[in-house]
């Protein structure tokens, strides 16, 4: 019987993390030699979050907050249709999809799917508290075929604490074959959730590309961004850690690019001397990455692709950083650059201009690279 495997992630977000980590598995299974596509699935929490205005919604709590955002956001209107553009052109052009999509569970639970694997994963698909969190992918849709989990996160979310039913969570987790995670939290966690000891740490698969892959897959020969730059990547940006990225760029005289229109624009991030990147969308995060003098990042694949790109580079700790969210933590771990995750104060007494020690990361990264094929060539037999 030939293998087909359906892979469920969050291939819909309009966030260059989420998308660049479900185009390096779906390159990575390929390169394998396994046929797959991506299941083409978003709920309304993900279509909500990822709208070019923010929904209003009338009948839900907080609809004063939700209209006075959207007037905000309409002032924006050409730059944030132009984002969502390029991010939906990615999804279209640069990712495999199932010939139909998917808008609920409840289409999940009564179609009938002929994959013989099903992945969920990468991403924070087992984060119950974000917005487009969705049973779909514990794979409670799935009626018959080896269920996988590969590197996923539950970002800073303890399902036994926050769920309000964590017993059927542990059902879903239960019914997996191989189960892999992404941080040193979520083994600790659905190993006490389950007593599973077979719970493995593997990396995020953009990690199982190196620079030249990426450079191969896309145009990344010209910088979009003309002279020195510091390319600043968060999922949230935060007043305080924008006025250290701020404090640095005075410093070193250079200016500060961001590439998220809604933090630009609507959230007032423009107020505090950012500029926004014209081009948007996943290639031109790789570009922006690229051609950095300096990457600042609060997030985990900022952490990433500064690794990949061999950056100098620092992850920005603040107290809006929920320490229970070990993501970065746990990659600078792995890779033996524990030093760059730092506090804002403690970063402005440090001379950032400073390369990390990358002389043994080749070495590192290919061990790890090897554990992750290992899990995928053993759980897809």
């Amino acid at each position: 019987m030939n293998k087909k495997i359906g892979t469920i992630t969050f291939q819909a977000s309009h966030n260059c993390g989420s998308l660049l980590q479900a185009y390096a598995l779906q390159q990575t299974l390929k390169a394998m030699g396994y046929d797959n596509e991506i299941i083409n699935f978003s709920n309304e929490g993900s279509r909500d979050m990822y709208s070019i205005l923010p929904p209003i919604h009338p009948f839900r709590r907080g609809i004063r907050g939700r209209f006075q955002n959207w007037i905000k956001s309409i002032q924006y209107y050409s730059i944030l249709k132009r984002q969502h553009a390029s991010y939906e052109n990615f999804i279209a052009n640069k990712l495999r999809l199932s010939n139909r999509a998917y808008n609920s569970n409840e289409e999940l639970q009564n179609a009938h799917f002929d994959y013989t694997h099903y992945i969920t994963g990468s991403d924070q698909v087992w984060n119950i508290a974000c917005p487009d969190a969705d049973t779909a992918y514990y794979l409670d849709f799935v009626k018959e075929g080896k269920k996988i989990a590969y590197a996923v996160s539950t970002g800073a979310t303890d399902i036994a604490k926050k769920a309000n039913n964590p017993e059927l969570y542990k059902k879903f987790v239960d019914n997996f074959d191989f189960i892999s995670v992404r941080e040193q939290n979520a083994v600790v966690q659905f190993k006490k959730m389950t007593g599973r000891n077979d719970i493995e740490l593997l990396i995020d698969p953009t990690l199982m590309f190196t620079q030249e892959d990426w450079e191969n897959h896309f145009t990344l020969n010209k910088p979009m961004v003309k002279g020195d730059y510091i390319f600043y990547y968060a999922f949230h940006y935060d007043d305080a850690v924008n006025k250290v990225v701020m404090e640095i760029a005075n410093r070193m005289n250079m200016p500060v690019y961001i590439m998220e229109a809604k933090a630009w624009g609507p959230k007032g991030c423009h107020k505090s001397g950012l500029k926004l990147c014209e081009n948007s969308g996943p290639e031109a995060f790789l570009n922006l990455m690229k051609f950095a003098k300096l990457s600042l990042t609060t997030s985990f694949h900022g952490t990433v692709f500064s690794v990949i790109f061999r950056k100098c580079f620092w992850f920005i700790d603040s107290a809006i950083h929920n320490p229970m969210d070990d993501r970065a933590a746990t990659l600078v771990n792995q890779l033996g650059l524990q030093e760059r995750l730092i506090l804002g104060e403690t970063l402005l007494q440090q001379k950032v201009d400073v390369m990390p020690d990358y002389s043994q990361m080749n070495e590192c990264i290919m061990a790890l690279q090897s554990a992750a094929k290992a899990f995928l060539t053993r759980s897809l037999s």
